[in-house]
């Protein structure tokens, strides 16, 4: 379906993407991940037809965006972060002069707006002008907008920006219905909603591919050191004694508790150990209650941070 090959951007001497490859099928939903100034907006902008690659081919469905680009952007939805709105227009307004912009007949122009208006749940609002509603139903609109014609492909930059908590579960739950029917590539700044809403996720860092995996996958990445949290019943100082004598823990960190004669332990472990048949043995030796005791994964956060970790930014501005 979508097909990125050896892309490259450069200002002058500034490259803000340095020959990244990757494909998209229909069904997955890419997560864009990297910091600002590590080349997300230039790859979007690209995509989207935006900016021109200074080298590399983009192509969707075998229709290059260079040499065929009516072709390919007719298979193309975008979102930007600020959806380009009329405010003195209605919703039905908005979306009809969308449909007359893309090629939608003027016979299937009411079916198409209906269509996408129940897709981003806004039919209650369709003939109130833009200028009255929320950010949250702004970005529903936009997200019509990029749905007119039903696209193959789906770019979603920061479509949850500026919204509240409900509007930003909404969002996310259409997110993930419209994955199953397209390809979607959404940036986001909220990690955690990159996990919660992608079945794939891309890192990119000093313009260049760091990792590119399912999501399942890099959550569970062995790259980051394994994290032992328990809480033990009893005197601190020897528990935290018994267990820096374990072998395998590489570090110990003790916190307070709410349970009254507890303390949170949280053990980082060398890679490839796993000290829980053991603690619970020295502890039962000791005579101290093991109260509770999980394994914990590292957060996509700890994950991004060890990807990009020391590597110098490029020179794209977000």
């Amino acid at each position: 379906m979508l097909k990125v090959e050896h892309l490259s951007k450069n200002y002058g001497r500034v490259k803000p993407i340095r020959d990244i490859s990757f494909t998209l099928q229909k069904g997955e939903v890419l997560g864009l991940l990297g910091a600002n100034g590590t080349g997300k907006s230039t790859t979007l902008n690209m995509l989207a037809g935006y900016f021109p690659p200074s080298g590399g081919s983009i192509s969707l469905n075998g229709f290059n965006i260079q040499e065929q680009p009516l072709e390919y952007k007719k298979n193309i939805g975008y979102l930007p972060e600020f959806p380009p709105l009329y405010p003195d227009m209605t919703v039905r307004e908005q979306l009809y002069m969308v449909c007359s912009v893309k090629g939608i007949s003027r016979k299937e122009r009411q079916r198409e707006i209906e269509r996408v208006c129940g897709l981003s749940r806004i039919p209650d609002v369709i003939d109130r002008p833009v200028k009255t509603m929320s950010k949250g139903y702004k970005q529903r609109i936009g997200l019509a907008q990029a749905l007119i014609g039903n696209p193959e492909l789906l770019i979603l930059d920061e479509p949850t920006s500026g919204l509240d908590p409900q509007q930003i579960i909404d969002i996310r739950e259409l997110i993930r219905d419209l994955g199953s029917d397209h390809a979607v590539i959404i940036s986001s700044h909220i990690l955690s909603e990159i996990a919660s809403v992608s079945t794939r996720i891309l890192v990119l860092n000093k313009g260049s591919i760091v990792a590119d995996s399912p999501s399942d996958e890099l959550l569970n990445t062995p790259n980051a050191a394994p994290v032992l949290d328990v809480r033990v019943f009893g005197d601190q100082p020897h528990i935290q004694a018994i267990i820096k004598e374990l072998k395998g823990v590489e570090s110990l960190d003790v916190q307070d508790c709410i349970e009254e004669g507890c303390m949170d332990y949280s053990i980082t472990l060398t890679e490839g150990e796993d000290i829980r048949k053991d603690l619970s043995r020295v502890l039962n030796e000791n005579g101290y209650a093991l109260m509770q005791m999980k394994m914990k994964n590292p957060t996509l956060e700890e994950i991004f941070i060890d990807l990009t970790s020391g590597l110098p930014k490029g020179g794209d501005e977000s």
